[in-house]
């Protein structure tokens, strides 16, 4: 069953073909990055425009909590004062239990004694996608900046995760195109 159908739209030169969100499923949209002069936009850029104008379509359905992920979590003022760790973050925050947490990380390298302000990028970008996941039920986020091991552990992730029901919208780069699978469908978002 369809959560939400997505007509076609155009974002500067790029076009977006029409798509539906369902439970369980991710769609992997497959940007075509080619920057050319400073006057055209480039796949990274459109890739967050994209995300804004479905999260705009998405509105309308107040039933589904849908967010679009951020590089990173966002701390507060306090944090500099009483550091917040992983586990902290996971547990008082998404209301995790202490087993969910240690299975969630399982995946990863990220420990749950770590703190959140100074992990670096790739650590902060995948918690991010972590606390986004378990938080929602649609999940938008992007796969650059992560190396191939990187990607295969968050991959097995979302795959545990579309067990669970959520749906995600994934972007990557186009010339990194891999095939998608029973639960992964893919669409090429090109230059017109």
């Amino acid at each position: 069953m369809h959560l939400i159908n997505v007509p076609s739209f155009k974002i500067n030169e790029y076009l977006v073909p029409e798509f539906s969100i369902e439970k369980g499923k991710m769609l992997r949209f497959w940007v075509e990055i080619i920057p050319k002069n400073n006057s055209d936009t480039d796949g990274y850029l459109v890739q967050k425009l994209i995300q804004k104008q479905i999260v705009n379509n998405f509105t309308k359905h107040k039933e589904l909590k849908m967010f679009s992920c951020p590089d990173k979590i966002k701390v507060g003022f306090f944090d500099f004062l009483n550091p917040m760790s992983v586990d902290d973050y996971l547990k008082n925050k998404i209301d995790l239990d202490e087993t969910k947490v240690a299975q969630i990380l399982s995946f990863f390298t990220i420990k749950p004694h770590y703190i959140i302000r100074k992990m670096g990028y790739k650590d902060q970008k995948i918690f991010s996608i972590i606390s986004s996941i378990e938080s929602n039920d649609v999940v938008l986020l992007d796969f650059y900046g992560f190396s191939p091991q990187n990607e295969k552990a968050l991959t097995n992730y979302l795959l545990a995760k579309l067990k669970e029901g959520k749906a995600l919208i994934t972007f990557d780069n186009l010339y990194f195109k891999e095939k998608g699978s029973k639960n992964i469908f893919i669409e090429d978002i090109n230059i017109i």
